[in-house]
């Protein structure tokens, strides 16, 4: 678990950000990259196969999330989800290569993810009063698949929470309290520490 105890270092450990997250300079709300598998629900060749890159595109009306792969455009898109008024979105993979997206769709934050119990992809709203979420899954090495998890981080009216996988992100943890400012990166770093970039 990259957050123990579900709270941040005291004092802080800062690192150099590893892996997709060097690409985080470029993110938007619009666009995000993650590290992946070779494909879309085969994760045969582990999770640090290739970088993903996600964009949300056509603007408010009917806005689709679409995953493909820079380095192999032959590969082709993958339209993941399409719905009226998302406004930003992040995505990352859980360790099945199901695609995890958190995106804010009328002003309210909703997580899409693969429940196993469901057999099924599904919605859950997570509330009004969020904005910059980011997807993210903490430790793609293989040696780390029974500890790691993906985790969903946002800022609610000055606060930093995150929710996680193994919770069936059900259950809210409050990071840190009268920060404001927006999550602009979110990931690991060469300290093998969650690195929370907030400005």
């Amino acid at each position: 678990m990259a957050l123990p105890d579900n709270r941040i270092s005291d004092p802080s450990v800062e690192g150099d950000w590893i892996l997709a997250e060097v690409r985080m300079s470029i993110i938007s709300k619009i666009l995000d990259y993650e590290d992946g598998g070779i494909a879309i629900n085969n994760p045969s060749e582990g999770l640090l196969f290739q970088v993903w890159r996600g964009r949300l595109v056509g603007g408010i009306t009917v806005p689709q999330i679409i995953l493909d792969v820079p380095s192999n455009p032959g590969a082709g898109e993958t339209i993941i989800y399409a719905a009226s008024n998302i406004t930003e979105f992040s995505f990352t993979f859980d360790r099945n290569m199901a695609p995890v997206i958190v995106f804010i769709q009328d002003n309210e934050a909703k997580i899409r993810w693969y429940d196993s119990a469901e057999e099924d992809y599904v919605i859950d709203n997570i509330g009004p009063g969020i904005h910059s979420p980011r997807a993210f899954h903490d430790d793609k090495r293989s040696m780390q698949t029974e500890s790691s998890d993906v985790l969903i981080s946002y800022l609610r009216y000055g606060n930093l929470y995150y929710r996680q996988q193994r919770d069936r992100y059900t259950v809210e943890y409050l990071l840190a309290e009268n920060i404001g400012g927006t999550i602009l990166r979110v990931g690991m770093t060469d300290k093998m520490r969650v690195q929370f970039l907030i400005t």
